[in-house]
């Protein structure tokens, strides 16, 4: 078995999914699921997790067509990427060199 990515507690962003509408989605990692079936796999790690926004739930598709919208739910590990606050220093100590982007907007008077 190999390493898991995230760990009870982490941040997470999803960075695979069968459904786009869930890339890029942030959530919480509340509890582990463990090795069980999800979509197609037959085993693999699941987290219990929760979105860090309502604007952004989880969206799953059944076999049935039924399309099912979360706060809460399952994600497979290999899905997942966490952000961790090491991580977001890191980050910011490098855009503090990127130039800011240009503010393209001009006053106009208007008569």
């Amino acid at each position: 078995m190999s390493q898991l990515f995230c760990k009870v507690g982490d941040l997470a962003v999803t960075v695979e999914a069968e459904l786009p509408i869930n890339l890029g989605n942030v959530v919480k990692i509340i509890g582990a699921v463990g090795y069980d079936k999800f979509s197609s796999y037959k085993k693999i790690f699941l987290w219990h997790v929760e979105v860090a926004s309502d604007e952004r739930p989880l969206t799953y598709e059944y076999p049935d067509g039924r399309i099912e919208q979360c706060a809460t739910g399952r994600i497979p590990d290999y899905y997942l990427r966490p952000i961790r606050s090491d991580e977001l220093e890191w980050f910011e100590e490098q855009s503090q060199d990127l130039p800011s982007p240009i503010d393209s907007r001009k006053e106009v008077d208007y008569v």
